[in-house]
Protein backbone atom coordinates (compact mmCIF):
# COMPACT_ATOMS: atom_id res chain seq x y z
CA UNK A 1 0.00 0.00 0.00
CA UNK A 2 1.29 3.54 -1.23
CA UNK A 3 1.27 6.32 1.63
CA UNK A 4 -1.08 8.49 -0.71
CA UNK A 5 -3.50 5.16 -0.45
CA UNK A 6 -6.83 6.21 1.20
CA UNK A 7 -8.45 3.11 0.94
CA UNK A 8 -7.40 -0.47 -0.02
CA UNK A 9 -9.57 -3.38 -0.19
CA UNK A 10 -8.20 -6.64 -0.32
CA UNK A 11 -9.89 -10.10 -1.50
CA UNK A 12 -13.28 -8.82 0.09
CA UNK A 13 -16.55 -10.83 -0.75
CA UNK A 14 -19.78 -9.75 -1.56
CA UNK A 15 -23.24 -11.60 -2.08
CA UNK A 16 -23.42 -11.91 -5.56
CA UNK A 17 -19.59 -10.68 -6.71
CA UNK A 18 -16.23 -11.95 -6.88
CA UNK A 19 -13.74 -11.14 -4.62
CA UNK A 20 -12.98 -7.65 -4.45
CA UNK A 21 -9.33 -5.76 -5.47
CA UNK A 22 -9.78 -2.17 -5.32
CA UNK A 23 -7.82 1.11 -4.24
CA UNK A 24 -8.54 4.76 -3.46
CA UNK A 25 -5.45 7.14 -3.60
CA UNK A 26 -5.89 10.67 -2.49
CA UNK A 27 -7.83 12.94 -4.42
CA UNK A 28 -9.36 9.76 -6.29
CA UNK A 29 -13.30 9.76 -7.25
CA UNK A 30 -14.35 6.51 -7.71
CA UNK A 31 -18.01 5.79 -8.80
CA UNK A 32 -18.99 2.20 -7.51
CA UNK A 33 -21.47 0.75 -10.33
CA UNK A 34 -23.61 -2.23 -9.58
CA UNK A 35 -27.06 -3.79 -9.93
CA UNK A 36 -29.61 -3.50 -6.92
CA UNK A 37 -28.91 -5.83 -4.62
CA UNK A 38 -24.72 -6.13 -5.48
CA UNK A 39 -23.38 -4.69 -2.48
CA UNK A 40 -22.77 -1.04 -3.16
CA UNK A 41 -23.97 0.11 0.17
CA UNK A 42 -22.63 -2.58 1.86
CA UNK A 43 -18.87 -1.77 0.61
CA UNK A 44 -19.03 2.09 1.90
CA UNK A 45 -20.19 1.01 5.17
CA UNK A 46 -16.60 -1.71 4.85
CA UNK A 47 -14.78 0.99 3.84
CA UNK A 48 -15.96 3.51 6.90
CA UNK A 49 -15.60 0.23 9.24
CA UNK A 50 -19.18 -0.19 9.91
CA UNK A 51 -19.42 -3.78 8.35
CA UNK A 52 -16.56 -5.89 9.04
CA UNK A 53 -16.33 -8.62 5.84
CA UNK A 54 -15.93 -12.33 6.75
CA UNK A 55 -13.06 -12.39 4.55
CA UNK A 56 -10.42 -10.32 3.22
CA UNK A 57 -8.55 -7.38 4.23
CA UNK A 58 -9.50 -3.33 4.27
CA UNK A 59 -6.82 -0.79 5.07
CA UNK A 60 -7.74 2.80 5.88
CA UNK A 61 -5.19 5.44 5.86
CA UNK A 62 -2.30 2.81 6.01
CA UNK A 63 -3.87 0.96 9.33
CA UNK A 64 -5.98 -2.37 9.19
CA UNK A 65 -9.51 -1.70 10.37
CA UNK A 66 -9.40 -5.11 12.23
CA UNK A 67 -6.49 -4.30 14.39
CA UNK A 68 -7.64 -1.01 15.46
CA UNK A 69 -9.35 -0.59 18.70
CA UNK A 70 -12.50 1.41 19.08
CA UNK A 71 -11.02 4.64 20.13
CA UNK A 72 -8.74 4.12 16.85
CA UNK A 73 -11.38 3.50 14.65
CA UNK A 74 -13.37 6.41 15.89
CA UNK A 75 -10.06 8.78 15.68
CA UNK A 76 -9.76 7.78 11.98
CA UNK A 77 -13.60 8.13 11.09
CA UNK A 78 -13.08 12.42 12.23
CA UNK A 79 -11.36 12.41 8.74
CA UNK A 80 -14.70 10.47 6.91
CA UNK A 81 -17.75 11.69 5.89
CA UNK A 82 -19.97 8.98 5.53
CA UNK A 83 -23.22 10.37 4.01
CA UNK A 84 -25.22 6.98 3.89
CA UNK A 85 -28.61 7.89 5.79
CA UNK A 86 -30.18 11.08 6.74
CA UNK A 87 -29.76 10.78 10.61
CA UNK A 88 -26.87 11.72 13.94
CA UNK A 89 -28.54 15.05 13.74
CA UNK A 90 -29.11 16.30 17.38
CA UNK A 91 -32.43 17.68 16.98
CA UNK A 92 -32.87 19.66 20.14
CA UNK A 93 -29.76 21.41 19.38
CA UNK A 94 -29.55 24.44 17.03
CA UNK A 95 -28.87 23.83 13.17
CA UNK A 96 -25.54 26.00 13.91
CA UNK A 97 -24.66 23.81 17.37
CA UNK A 98 -24.96 21.05 14.86
CA UNK A 99 -22.88 21.70 12.46
CA UNK A 100 -19.83 23.54 14.11
CA UNK A 101 -19.80 20.65 16.94
CA UNK A 102 -17.34 18.78 14.79
CA UNK A 103 -15.48 21.09 14.45
CA UNK A 104 -15.44 23.07 17.77
CA UNK A 105 -14.66 19.10 19.39
CA UNK A 106 -12.31 17.66 17.48
CA UNK A 107 -10.25 20.51 16.11
CA UNK A 108 -11.34 23.72 18.82
CA UNK A 109 -12.09 25.79 16.00
CA UNK A 110 -13.61 29.30 17.21
CA UNK A 111 -17.16 30.91 15.81
CA UNK A 112 -15.49 32.84 13.49
CA UNK A 113 -13.47 29.69 11.95
CA UNK A 114 -16.82 27.96 12.09
CA UNK A 115 -18.77 30.15 10.25
CA UNK A 116 -16.09 30.00 7.23
CA UNK A 117 -16.98 26.81 7.19
CA UNK A 118 -20.24 26.90 7.09
CA UNK A 119 -20.13 29.75 4.43
CA UNK A 120 -17.61 27.71 1.97
CA UNK A 121 -20.25 24.99 1.73
CA UNK A 122 -22.75 27.45 0.89
CA UNK A 123 -21.48 27.90 -2.06
CA UNK A 124 -22.08 25.01 -3.44
CA UNK A 125 -25.36 23.93 -1.88
CA UNK A 126 -27.31 26.96 -1.53
CA UNK A 127 -27.46 29.79 1.41
CA UNK A 128 -28.80 28.15 4.90
CA UNK A 129 -27.87 31.51 6.85
CA UNK A 130 -32.11 32.05 8.05
CA UNK A 131 -31.87 28.79 9.91
CA UNK A 132 -28.52 28.46 12.14
CA UNK A 133 -30.55 29.73 14.75
CA UNK A 134 -33.40 27.34 14.84
CA UNK A 135 -33.70 23.73 16.56
CA UNK A 136 -33.51 20.91 14.26
CA UNK A 137 -36.82 19.26 15.28
CA UNK A 138 -38.24 22.37 13.60
CA UNK A 139 -36.93 20.88 10.24
CA UNK A 140 -39.01 19.29 7.61
CA UNK A 141 -36.80 16.16 6.34
CA UNK A 142 -35.98 17.37 3.14
CA UNK A 143 -33.67 20.03 5.04
CA UNK A 144 -32.43 17.33 7.38
CA UNK A 145 -30.75 15.77 4.37
CA UNK A 146 -29.57 18.73 3.66
CA UNK A 147 -28.41 19.77 6.96
CA UNK A 148 -26.60 16.26 7.06
CA UNK A 149 -24.38 17.01 3.86
CA UNK A 150 -23.31 20.16 5.29
CA UNK A 151 -22.17 18.67 8.29
CA UNK A 152 -20.20 16.27 6.11
CA UNK A 153 -18.30 18.50 4.08
CA UNK A 154 -17.58 21.17 6.95
CA UNK A 155 -15.14 19.30 8.00
CA UNK A 156 -13.48 19.15 4.58
CA UNK A 157 -13.40 15.04 4.90
CA UNK A 158 -10.02 13.70 3.68
CA UNK A 159 -12.40 10.91 2.45
CA UNK A 160 -16.01 11.52 1.02
CA UNK A 161 -18.17 7.97 1.11
CA UNK A 162 -21.74 9.08 -0.75
CA UNK A 163 -24.65 6.87 -1.49
CA UNK A 164 -27.17 9.50 -3.04
CA UNK A 165 -30.23 6.72 -2.88
CA UNK A 166 -29.63 6.26 1.08
CA UNK A 167 -29.66 9.84 1.58
CA UNK A 168 -32.62 10.74 -1.33
CA UNK A 169 -30.99 13.76 -2.10
CA UNK A 170 -33.26 14.49 -5.26
CA UNK A 171 -33.69 17.92 -5.08
CA UNK A 172 -32.41 19.66 -8.37
CA UNK A 173 -28.94 20.81 -8.02
CA UNK A 174 -27.84 19.33 -4.70
CA UNK A 175 -25.80 16.24 -5.99
CA UNK A 176 -24.20 18.50 -8.25
CA UNK A 177 -23.30 21.01 -5.91
CA UNK A 178 -22.12 18.18 -3.68
CA UNK A 179 -19.83 16.98 -6.93
CA UNK A 180 -18.44 20.65 -7.74
CA UNK A 181 -17.77 20.91 -4.04
CA UNK A 182 -15.59 17.41 -4.43
CA UNK A 183 -14.12 18.38 -7.61
CA UNK A 184 -12.92 21.97 -6.68
CA UNK A 185 -11.57 20.83 -3.43
CA UNK A 186 -10.00 17.37 -4.74
CA UNK A 187 -11.90 15.64 -2.05
CA UNK A 188 -11.05 12.30 -2.25
CA UNK A 189 -15.01 10.55 -2.98
CA UNK A 190 -16.09 7.59 -3.70
CA UNK A 191 -20.01 7.63 -4.32
CA UNK A 192 -22.31 4.38 -5.30
CA UNK A 193 -24.22 5.04 -8.75
CA UNK A 194 -27.53 6.36 -8.28
CA UNK A 195 -30.59 7.31 -10.52
CA UNK A 196 -30.30 10.81 -9.43
CA UNK A 197 -26.74 11.22 -11.09
CA UNK A 198 -28.66 11.25 -14.70
CA UNK A 199 -28.33 15.19 -14.58
CA UNK A 200 -24.71 14.63 -13.08
CA UNK A 201 -21.02 15.49 -14.54
CA UNK A 202 -19.10 12.94 -13.70
CA UNK A 203 -16.56 12.66 -16.10
CA UNK A 204 -13.55 13.07 -13.26
CA UNK A 205 -14.72 9.67 -11.83
CA UNK A 206 -13.54 6.04 -12.81
CA UNK A 207 -16.04 3.27 -12.11
CA UNK A 208 -15.82 0.02 -10.41
CA UNK A 209 -18.24 -2.19 -11.59
CA UNK A 210 -19.16 -4.83 -8.79
CA UNK A 211 -20.09 -7.56 -11.35
CA UNK A 212 -17.69 -10.62 -12.33
CA UNK A 213 -15.06 -9.50 -13.97
CA UNK A 214 -15.82 -5.76 -13.43
CA UNK A 215 -12.34 -3.78 -13.10
CA UNK A 216 -11.02 0.21 -12.29
CA UNK A 217 -10.10 0.83 -15.44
Amino acid sequence: MSESSIVEITGVSLKSTHEIHLCVEQADRVLISGGEGSGKTTLLKIMNGLVEPEKGKVMLFNNDIRSLSQSGLLKLRQNISYLGFPQGLLENWTVYQNLSLPLKYHWNMDDHGCDRRIEEIEQYLGPIRELLGYPVFWMDSETQRLLTVFRGLVIRPRLLLLDPDEMKLSKPGQLDGILQYVTRTQTTTVITDSIYLKSCAMETFRTFNLTPGGEMP
